[in-house]
């Protein structure tokens, strides 16, 4: 769950467990969506059933800008100018994932082990950066309902 004031993005907690069902992660988002508004989903796209249930659910789920280096740029202009923040106490598996991010030895990108957490912050950066087609303004809305 990512907040956002004044340009800057603050990671207030994380959801990351695996061989969840597609029940429980609608459980999860219904959860977020009455704690801090319609806000958006950025979801993998490797799992167009979920996003699908998610839109059936009433939550506003996108496809995720999954184009790795963009994000990973996106996320590291965000640490430099000091506008990207965590809330550790809340999201203990970010503190984990980050110091076990590493690079593949032969092609320019970290290999796809122990990512979850991190994937879904350079998703949902990434497609707050990227324009929605037609909805802006709603988007930007529903950011500005988290009150930090």
């Amino acid at each position: 769950m990512i907040g956002v004031k004044d340009g800057k993005y603050y990671i207030i907690e994380e959801h990351a467990k695996q061989h969840t069902d597609i029940d429980d992660w609608v459980l999860i988002a219904k959860d977020i969506k009455s704690r801090y508004g319609d806000i958006p989903f950025y979801c993998d796209t490797a799992r167009p059933e979920y996003i699908y249930r998610f839109k059936k659910e009433k939550l506003y789920a996108r496809n995720a800008n999954k184009k790795v280096m963009l994000g990973i740029e996106s996320v590291a202009k965000l640490m430099k100018s000091n506008s990207f923040y965590i809330v550790y106490d809340d999201c203990p598996r970010f503190r984990q994932e980050i110091y076990k991010y590493i690079w593949h030895k032969t092609k320019d990108e970290p290999k796809q082990e122990f990512d979850d957490v991190l994937d879904s912050i350079r998703y949902a950066i990434l497609g707050d950066a990227t324009p929605s087609r037609g909805n802006k303004a709603s988007k930007a809305k529903a950011l500005g309902k988290l009150g930090l």
